[in-house]
């Protein structure tokens, strides 16, 4: 998968999903907001396109009840509550939650768990590899260059008293 741009990431999650799907049933598919390598914000959407699935962005708020998704967002000083039928996609911001730690002995079970890794092999029942866009031959998009950006340089201080700033 090395290489994907947003959309071959989604179509293998979208995959990985249905293959999921074959064991037991889906109702929410819950992402964050945005990749700290992309910063796109694609994936989700594209995700739930794959899956034609509906999909709500940036939620602060979840709650589920009668085979619907119901979703608050705050943004750009006004509130949006979105509600949606099950199954469906939800990013979220970190607003969402208070994040629970675990403690030591819940660490240390976590590592005896056993770990399920799928290659594009094991999910070819449920998506067509040849369709899929994925690796850095598939990808629409490229990095053509990376550079490090400099650092600022320093202000300058202005001082006085009385009159104010021109």
């Amino acid at each position: 998968l090395a290489g994907s741009d947003a959309i071959g990431t989604a179509q293998v999650l979208a995959a990985v999903a249905r293959k999921l799907a074959q064991e037991e049933p889906i109702d929410l598919f819950i992402t964050g907001m945005a990749s700290l390598d992309g910063m796109t914000s694609m994936v989700p959407a594209a995700v739930a396109a794959g899956l034609g699935w509906p999909y709500i962005s940036l939620a602060s708020e979840l709650s589920i009840e009668e085979g619907a998704v119901q979703a608050v967002r705050h943004a750009d000083g006004f509130t949006d509550t979105l509600r949606c039928a099950l199954p469906a996609v939800v990013s979220v911001t970190d607003q969402v939650n208070e994040p629970r730690f675990p403690n030591f002995k819940d660490m240390r079970a976590a590592r005896k768990k056993p770990l399920d890794v799928w290659s594009l092999d094991d999910i070819e029942d449920v998506a067509d590899p040849d369709a899929m866009v994925i690796g850095k031959q598939g990808a629409g998009t490229m990095v053509l260059e990376a550079s490090e950006q400099s650092e600022r340089a320093a202000g300058e201080v202005v001082s006085g008293v009385g009159g104010g700033l021109k």
